[in-house]
């Protein structure tokens, strides 16, 4: 059972997330700068960049669209699942923010249990 296919039985129509946050996605720093962030964790030197031994393996470079460096995750598998989903780094984890993901089953919703679920299921 997915996260929100309604507790009738009944099956959810929308779609499965497939990962689509992590297929196109931008950073709050250029690649460069990330990529030198990297070359200072490897010295033991201080980054500023949180989780920057799980970030920086991670990115693929896309190019630049609009002005804006974008990226796809190295760790994202073929059915849209997180590769390495228990160890991924925190803006990964604190993505979407406050807002749930519309997909349904998505990894951003985490865990849920009977009773969330159902609360989901009812405000969709």
């Amino acid at each position: 059972m997915a996260i929100y296919d309604p507790l009738d039985g009944s099956i959810d129509p929308r779609p499965r997330c497939t990962g689509n946050c992590c297929k196109n996605f931008s950073l709050e720093y250029p690649f460069e700068f990330v990529k030198s962030e990297f070359h200072k964790y490897e010295k033991g030197e201080a980054t500023i960049i949180q989780n920057i031994e799980i970030i920086y393996p991670m990115l693929i470079p896309l190019g630049i669209y609009q002005k804006q460096e974008l990226f796809t995750c190295n760790h994202l598998g073929k059915n849209g699942d997180c590769q390495i989903y228990e160890t991924r780094p925190k803006m990964c984890r604190d993505f979407p923010g406050p807002n749930p993901c519309p997909y349904r089953n998505c990894a951003s919703h985490g865990k849920q249990n009977l009773l969330k679920r159902a609360v989901n299921w009812l405000r969709d």
